[in-house]
């Protein structure tokens, strides 16, 4: 019972994404039942091995959910100082390679105008000008955007690394509008004066006036409040991702001329073609996508919109 709390404090103060955190966990419990309920350390190698193979040959999961689920076994058993080593063989999911589904520009402006809420509509439209993923413009803070210098700096994003996007002109007023409404509901929280802005890390305990700052707010607050178990403060967390990620799946299907099965992250996809696409170069969207290797990149050439291979058909010739 008090293993999992452990790990959740040692993969926090390792500083990993709370997406990551609950994946972990859900793959450590996993685990643990697959083994009816054993101790990981009364278990080995060869444990590992059987679950990992388990997923492969039975649940047939994806190579990416293979290697995640052992990503979280090697955290596991670092934590209790039994670091697994090498592994004895074991089954693997042939990698898949699939390319991204893209919209058009004409596709995507439709979407767009069918997403509900002004706050997912704005979030929607900051992942497809921005580039972002769906968890990294629920977490934007007004600090974040640079009007000036039209940039929106990403903290913390995929692998806990910062980066900065460049800030679409065309929603600086819905975005001034939005702060105004962020700055008026921490008014309202001020009053109650027990409701902060939570921190990450340590600011809180470094500088924890910042918490009642306007910078540290979400840009798109939750309109819930969290009580803090440990300082007794109401937070207001920023929107859930799952509702950003509705409101795209809801304005797809209700927009006729989309006939895919297209997702929030699409958006993301769409963002990097079209720029290759008016000439961007492709290590410049490497860096706004925040891809550690181009080859990931890369896979947006084959989607260009051009034909395969950017060739004319010879039906076509003369």
């Amino acid at each position: 019972m008090k293993l999992i709390p452990s790990l959740v404090e040692a993969m926090r103060r390792g500083r990993l994404a709370e997406n990551t955190i609950r994946a972990y966990v859900g793959w450590i419990k996993r685990y643990i039942h697959f083994h009816e309920r054993r101790h990981p350390k009364y278990l080995g190698p060869n444990d590992v091995v059987a679950f990992l193979s388990y997923l492969a040959n039975e649940e047939l999961v994806a190579a990416s959910t293979q290697s995640q689920a052992l990503n979280a076994l090697v955290f596991l058993y670092r934590a209790i100082d039994q670091p697994l080593g090498e592994l004895p063989k074991y089954s693997r999911p042939k990698r898949s390679r699939r390319l991204p589904t893209v919209l058009t520009e004409r596709e995507v402006r439709a979407l767009l105008t069918r997403v509900e809420g002004k706050q997912q509509q704005l979030g929607a439209k900051l992942m497809y000008g921005a580039g972002l993923r769906v968890s990294e413009a629920a977490q934007l803070r007004v600090q974040d955007i640079e009007f000036e210098r039209k940039e929106i700096m990403v903290r913390r994003g995929k692998g806990d690394k910062d980066r900065v996007t460049i800030l679409p002109e065309a929603t600086i007023p819905a975005l001034r509008a939005q702060i105004r409404r962020v700055a008026a509901l921490q008014k309202k929280d001020q009053l109650k004066g027990d409701v902060v802005a939570p921190l990450p890390g340590r600011l809180a305990e470094k500088k924890p006036a910042s918490s009642r700052s306007l910078g540290w707010c979400y840009l798109f607050p939750s309109t819930r409040l969290h009580r803090n178990v440990h300082t007794g403060l109401y937070e207001r967390w920023h929107m859930s991702p799952s509702s950003l990620q509705r409101a795209v799946k809801d304005a797809v299907r209700a927009s006729p001329g989309i006939h895919r099965d297209a997702s929030s992250h699409t958006l993301r996809h769409s963002f990097a073609t079209h720029l290759l696409r008016t000439g961007t170069d492709i290590r410049t969207v490497q860096k706004l996508l925040g891809h550690t290797s181009l080859r990931t990149t890369s896979v947006y050439l084959h989607v260009l919109g051009k034909g395969a291979f950017g060739i004319v058909s010879p039906l076509d010739l003369g």
